[in-house]
């Protein structure tokens, strides 16, 4: 068995895939793919994604990002739902990169204006729709009909999209009476047997003959472009 037939590093290939795929189609390749760890997170308090400068080391004492993606949204999200959250902090690491971020946990001005310029609709926390100029903490990004990243998307490899589902949900938290006996008791309880889950395998992926948006679905799905011009064109599942 070779190490690429294991979970761990297939798992996380998709992740590479993404990153390098949306690096040369919407940043021009300009992304440093050696100073950045991806991975994925759990974390309750994360919605969708974080990146992180300068969180690890390498052996030459040259500080490394962490550019990560919450695993829970595996169920609940599309892979266009995915990719976008990819994007997302790949915007905060070119701009991280530049010395143009904002203040941590704020999306400035020049964040919104380049993630419009790659075909994107900013959403504040009050679903309203930002413009140039305009700054958010909380900030949703919405691809927009005929934009970059949409062209992007369409040409996903098959490799970039996740192998494995993640459970979704978000963990609930522990009281400090239920830790302190936890800890009593010497430790982590047993795990507990994962709930049955239905078969899964990997996503087909379908094409609308129309506007060649692509999407992502289980084999064999019914789906319909809903952009407009369309018409609700029947898209086309491709070969694997």
């Amino acid at each position: 068995m070779t190490p690429m037939d294991t979970p761990t590093p297939q798992q996380a290939a998709c992740l590479q895939s993404m990153f390098d795929h949306f690096n040369g189609e919407l940043f021009n390749g300009t992304l440093d793919r050696h100073g950045v760890i991806l991975c994925w997170t759990h974390a309750h308090q994360v919605k969708a994604g974080y990146y992180y400068p300068n969180r690890w080391t390498d052996d030459g004492g040259n500080a490394l990002a962490e550019l990560s993606i919450n695993a829970r949204c595996m169920r609940e999200r599309t892979v266009t739902e995915l990719s976008s959250y990819m994007v997302h902090e790949m915007i905060h690491m070119e701009q991280h990169t530049a010395g143009t971020a904002g203040r941590p946990g704020y999306h400035n001005a020049g964040f919104i204006e380049r993630a419009q310029r790659l075909g994107f609709k900013a959403v504040n926390e009050r679903g309203e729709e930002l413009c140039v100029g305009q700054g958010a903490h909380a900030c949703d990004l919405h691809p927009a009909e005929g934009g970059a990243f949409l062209r992007a998307l369409a040409s996903l490899p098959e490799e970039a999209i996740p192998a494995y589902e993640a459970e979704g949900g978000v963990p609930a938290e522990e009281s400090e009476e239920g830790r302190e006996q936890r800890q009593e008791d010497g430790g982590t309880p047993p795990p507990v047997p994962p709930k049955p889950r239905a078969k899964g395998g990997k996503r087909s992926k379908y094409v609308c003959p129309v506007c060649r948006q692509a999407a992502w679905s289980k084999p064999g799905a019914n789906l319909l472009c809903g952009n407009e011009g369309c018409n609700a064109a029947q898209m086309e599942e491709q070969a694997q």
